[in-house]
């Protein structure tokens, strides 16, 4: 999995750059021709969200991430509960074990992501693309899954417990939550 390479440190969701990079140095001083080479490698802050730096097991409660692009990024273990995520795109992600309870991904693109246990208890995935990706074991209690796109997706023991599955799409490739292969049915 990739790093995470865009940040966002304001609540309207808008990507800034939170790396500064230290520009290589070179001295040469001559003394009795002697010549000295001094050089400083780059360096890269992690990238910060809503004011909270962002790595595997970060906590961001609540933080505005709207729209933000996170493709590829570790987030393993990150603790997201109640974060606005609308329209984020998390594409090829890590959030194996992530806390995103009460988080709002309407329209979210998590396109083979890893979401492999992940709590996902009350959470707002109406429209969300969710193609490919790795649910196994996750708990979507409680969650609005309206319309949300589930075809090749891994629901291999997740728990589903009162979730609005109300038009949600799934197919012959999308693996059901007791372990069949789909098309999942959800009623009853």
């Amino acid at each position: 999995m990739g790093t995470l390479g865009a940040a966002c440190g304001s609540s309207s969701g808008t990507a800034r750059s939170q790396g500064s990079t230290v520009p290589s140095k070179t001295s040469k001083t001559s003394k009795t021709s002697t010549t000295s080479t001094t050089s400083t490698t780059s360096t890269t802050a992690p990238p910060v969200l809503g004011g909270c730096v962002i790595r595997p097991t970060t906590s961001c409660p609540g933080a505005d991430l709207t729209g933000v692009n996170l493709s590829g990024a570790n987030l393993g273990g990150v603790k997201l509960v109640r974060a606005k995520l609308s329209g984020a795109t998390l594409t090829d992600a890590n959030l194996t074990n992530a806390n995103l309870t009460g988080a709002n991904l309407q329209d979210a693109n998590l396109t083979n992501a890893n979401l492999r246990g992940a709590k996902l208890a009350r959470t707002n995935l109406t429209n969300a693309n969710l193609t490919a990706t790795n649910l196994q074991g996750a708990n979507l209690s409680h969650s609005n899954l309206t319309n949300a796109n589930l075809t090749n997706s891994n629901l291999n023991d997740a728990f589903l417990g009162a979730a609005n599955l109300t038009g949600a799409t799934t197919d012959q490739t999308t693996k059901c939550p007791n372990g069949t292969q789909g098309p999942c049915n959800f009623s009853g």
